[in-house]
């Protein structure tokens, strides 16, 4: 009783140590977007994607390469921000881009392992919906931005039947 213990630690084994708790502390964040185009979603997803760049591990993960507004991509710093591309071409539709593009964003996401993933437009939300549900089950961490609307009037019966019955089983 009464005894001492002494460690000794070298100074690597303690800066690698604390390099593995602070990267354990800093917060992985995914922002999902179907393309960059003419709207302002992108854009939004940029600034967002640089600005959490500071406080966490930020992956934009695009649905499609090339859309009009690519350059914009560029303004990202590559060594912040990891941007990951789930199909190479054009699909016919953006719906069938986001439907195909589901196991592709389940894999990345499972492999990403993220805290927190934000679909960042109603383009983007109910395909992000679905491959986190996929990848996760229902746990905590997954946020939508919606800014126009989910169900719209102009569609017709069966889509809007189909729209709300996917909407339902994701978001319940």
């Amino acid at each position: 009783t009464g005894g001492r213990i002494s460690v000794s630690i070298s100074s690597g084994t303690t800066d690698k140590l604390g390099r593995m708790r602070q990267d354990q502390r800093r917060l992985r964040v995914v922002l999902t977007q179907y393309s960059f185009g003419h709207g302002g979603t992108g854009r939004v997803a940029l600034h967002l994607a640089n600005g959490l760049s500071e406080q966490a591990d930020v992956h934009l993960i695009m649905t499609m390469r090339g859309d009009v507004g690519q350059h914009d991509l560029e303004s990202i710093d590559v060594h912040k921000v990891n941007v990951h591309y789930l199909l190479q071409r054009k699909p016919v539709s953006r719906i069938l881009g986001q439907i195909i593009a589901v196991p592709a964003l389940v894999r990345k996401l499972r492999a990403l392992q993220p805290n927190v993933v934000v679909a960042a437009g109603n383009n983007s939300a109910l395909a992000t919906a679905s491959a986190f549900l996929l990848a996760f089950g229902r746990r905590k961490g997954l946020y939508i931005k919606v800014t126009n609307a989910l169900i719209r009037p102009h569609d017709g019966r069966l889509a809007i039947a189909i729209r709300k019955l996917d909407y339902a089983c994701v978001f319940s």
